[in-house]
């Protein structure tokens, strides 16, 4: 007897290439607040609209183009990257 496979498909609903069996697949719960607090911009590709209708365009690190997201561009401050300011070390004098 054939092992059941399975069919996936991505957060838009289209359907990823190849069969899957049960020992290569993980049991998540799409818990969404979660995921957007793991987001991080890759970068802004466009804008559009004024004032109040401002929206940027984004794209997501580690995500495909299908996955771009136009957001209000005061949220944008919760998607960068974090990155450690780089001080540079003082040469001690002995």
């Amino acid at each position: 007897q054939q092992p059941p496979v399975y069919f996936l498909r991505d957060l838009h609903g289209e359907d990823i290439d190849g069969l899957f069996y049960k020992e290569e697949l993980t049991r998540i719960h799409r818990d969404y607040a979660k995921i957007m607090q793991n987001l991080t911009v890759e970068k802004i590709i466009r804008s559009k609209g004024r004032d109040r209708s401002r929206r940027i365009l984004v794209s997501w690190h580690d995500f495909l183009e299908n996955f771009n997201t136009w957001i209000n561009p005061k949220n944008i401050k919760n998607f960068l990257k974090k990155r450690k300011k780089h001080t540079p070390s003082a040469h001690k004098r002995y």
